[in-house]
């Protein structure tokens, strides 16, 4: 418990600066966002504080290079691992916002349909427990695995449109990007 405040401002100033909307114009899933980047900024710091501190040790990182990583939906885990969980709740009501339907908002990242995904996600987070600097690489599904329905008793895949908003967990670093051949 600590900083709720602190948190409701972060929310609200990304509300209206990485939105362009005012609060009270928001959307569930609107809301997701403005409560995700809120989150990713904590984040990013602690992720920028691990890179320095690995970079002064010369700490040796395992790489992990996976076809699926099958993370799931991440704000409630983020903010768990924040210790942020019950601060967000309390920034949030006053505002008359229904913080189970901000969680149910956020769409399923698609990036993964079984067990590589599961397993890979699995190995990230054990090397995050237990100290260990890795990295996950893998590819970035614009349209996910697929959306599957049974449709006059044969099969119909669709695509998973999981990124038709954009997705506030990623980071957009096009300096680092190639392009991939066909």
């Amino acid at each position: 418990m600590g900083d709720f405040k602190g948190f409701q401002g972060d929310v609200l100033r990304h509300a209206r600066s990485s939105l362009g909307q005012e609060p009270s114009e928001l959307s569930n899933g609107e809301w997701f966002r403005a409560v995700a980047l809120a989150a990713r900024d904590r984040l990013l710091e602690g992720r920028l504080q691990t890179e320095k501190r690995y970079r002064a040790t010369r700490r040796k990182r395992v790489y992990y290079l996976s076809m699926e990583f099958l993370v799931g939906r991440l704000l409630e885990e983020s903010l768990i691992n924040l210790g942020l969980l019950d601060d967000a709740r309390r920034a949030l009501d006053p505002l008359g916002v229904d913080f189970d339907a901000i969680l149910r908002a956020e769409p399923d990242a698609a990036l993964g349909n079984g067990g590589l995904g599961r397993l890979a996600a699995c190995f990230l987070e054990s090397m995050a427990t237990l100290g260990i600097a890795g990295f996950g690489y893998g590819i970035l599904y614009e349209f996910g695995i697929f959306r599957q329905a049974i449709v006059d008793g044969a099969q119909r895949e669709r695509p998973d449109q999981w990124l038709r908003f954009g997705s506030p967990w990623l980071v957009e670093r096009p300096d680092e990007s190639c392009l991939v051949p066909l």
